[in-house]
């Protein structure tokens, strides 16, 4: 029951699991999580920090 609760969160867009990830807002002001990785890329794509 609790091991769904700890797991590690993918990223939106490489779908890779990392415990550095990022909260950012699309355009339809939804929250997502972004990873070291892909922030360069969120950030292009006029994603807001949430």
């Amino acid at each position: 029951m609790f091991k769904r609760l700890f797991q590690r969160k993918s990223c939106f867009f490489c779908k890779g699991k990392t415990q550095h990830m990022k909260r950012y807002l699309t355009l339809e002001k939804e929250t997502v999580l972004v990873c070291e990785k892909c922030l360069e890329y969120a950030e292009r794509r006029a994603f807001l920090k949430a």
